[in-house]
């Protein structure tokens, strides 16, 4: 009977001591919910559309092109653009005051040369242009920046959420899915302005790659039912 609760004892001290050591071990991916992280006793944000008079709580985005025009967009009368992935040179400003309002007179946490173009497929018809940009120095070489608390990189894109008129989707499921899966992107709402204009709130989203994701190219002879198929996985093109 004894050696009963001397096992007992043991198993007990053994769950105490496994869950002292995991409440200083930090989880490896501890995703950052941007709804949850702001100063809730903030100042009212001023939404007029004027550069000089906007405020927000969200953080800023300023692209000046100096007159070029973004590339990407197809030209009247055309179902595609003839410069898909054509860049060009053009500066970023990222500013993000930490539980305070964000204006675009602030001091940015990031000032940079980018290169960018519109992205998408169907969605480069959308008046809300979606883009794709990168960091850049001086030299055109790229350049990572951890971008709103986000995973240092070089590459990322600014979703444009036109049809999605919640502007919660891409958010919403990434988030979740970043909750049970060993990866999904990261993501942070922003409010946009493209040479001095307003654009609206995007989405900053890290860029998937083919290193994250197990892509399965899609071949046109394959016979298989991907619904029927479990471990079944194939990409017909992957959205730049």
């Amino acid at each position: 009977m004894k050696s009963k609760w001397v096992y007992v004892g043991a198993v007990l001290l053994s769950l105490l001591a496994v869950l002292g050591i995991a409440k200083f071990i930090e989880p490896e991916n501890v995703r950052v919910q941007q709804h949850l992280s702001y100063n809730t006793e903030v100042e009212d944000t001023n939404l007029s559309i004027e550069p000089s008079s906007f405020s927000s709580h969200l953080p800023v985005v300023s692209i000046e092109t100096e007159g070029q025009t973004i590339p990407g967009r197809p030209e009247t009368g055309q179902k595609v653009s003839q410069v898909k992935n054509t860049f060009i040179r053009a500066e970023m400003k990222i500013i993000e005051n930490q539980g305070e309002l964000n204006t675009l007179k602030d001091t940015p946490q990031i000032e940079s040369d980018i290169q960018i173009r519109v992205r998408g497929n169907s969605s480069r018809r959308f008046d809300k242009a979606g883009y794709l940009f990168k960091f850049i120095d001086e030299d055109g070489m790229d350049q990572g920046y951890e971008v709103m608390g986000m995973e240092k990189d070089s590459t990322w894109v600014l979703h444009g959420p036109f049809l999605d008129k919640t502007l919660m989707r891409n958010y919403m499921w990434y988030n979740l899915s970043g909750q049970i899966m060993e990866w999904a992107p990261d993501v942070r709402f922003c409010e946009v302005f493209l040479n001095g204009g307003y654009q609206g709130v995007y989405v900053m989203e890290e860029q998937i790659e083919s290193a994250t994701i197990n892509w399965t190219d899609f071949l046109r002879a394959y016979t298989i039912n991907p619904y029927e198929e479990r471990n079944f996985n194939y990409v017909r093109e992957k959205t730049t």
